[in-house]
């Protein structure tokens, strides 16, 4: 059998020192395979991207163990951080775009941190494209609309084959349809390379391209698959 792209075991997590400490996870537990596609979910404050920060390396772990594509974070010196960040795309709600650069160029620079890729311009177009922006490629951001700048993050992401996806809230300042196309975009595109997905968001309506649906409640995880997910009104 082989071992999950993502595994995490009783990992912790505070914020604040002293009288002022206030713990935001309790000894979260779960793993994630390789292909799926596994949203976290949970009110505003749950500790989403907390959760979403520390398998993703961009915060320390302080209890707990994390196993991402065979590296352990805890306690993980800053090459080893760096080397798991490397084969991970995030996806943020704020777009993140450089405004000065046009879409295609926003995905050139991402592609010089990964110089193995053959034909960077040639894949940047060509993954645009795929996101429904080949006519775009060079419209700076303050010409697109808000689900157009997303698609671009999206594709930012996706340009670098990277083996995980980490992305929170993508839908969060989009309308429905908006919102529907960009994750309808991200699952395509992702199953077809193959890469693993793990989402947070508080949006009920994109629960169904998951595989897993998991709750996150002042800071523990629930179970949910997707049939208890729609007869909980969350679909």
């Amino acid at each position: 059998m082989n071992s999950p792209i993502l595994e995490f075991k009783d990992v912790s997590y505070s914020f604040g020192e002293g009288d002022l400490r206030r713990q935001v996870l309790f000894s979260l537990t779960g793993k994630v395979d390789a292909g799926e596609v596994v949203i976290v979910t949970g009110p505003s404050g749950s500790g989403k991207t907390t959760f979403l920060t520390l398998i993703g390396a961009l915060r320390r772990l302080q209890e707990g163990s994390v196993r991402l594509l065979g590296w352990e974070l805890y306690g993980a010196p800053p090459k080893v951080l760096r080397e798991a960040r490397q084969n991970i795309g995030f996806i943020f709600q704020a777009h993140n775009l450089i405004s000065s650069l046009t879409a295609h160029q926003n995905l050139i620079m991402g592609l010089r941190l990964h110089p193995e890729i053959e034909s960077p311009s040639e894949a940047a177009d060509n993954i645009l494209d795929q996101v429904g922006l080949g006519d775009h490629l060079h419209k700076f951001p303050h010409q697109l609309s808000g689900g157009q700048r997303q698609r671009v993050a999206i594709a930012r992401a996706l340009v670098m084959r990277p083996r995980v996806i980490l992305a929170d809230e993508p839908t969060a300042s989009l309308d429905s349809k908006a919102g529907r196309v960009v994750v309808e975009k991200l699952h395509e595109i992702a199953t077809r390379q193959g890469t693993t997905i793990l989402l947070v968001t508080y949006d009920p309506r994109i629960l169904d391209i998951a595989d897993r649906v998991l709750a996150l409640e002042d800071g523990h995880f629930v179970g949910m698959t997707i049939g208890e997910a729609g007869q909980a009104g969350l679909l």
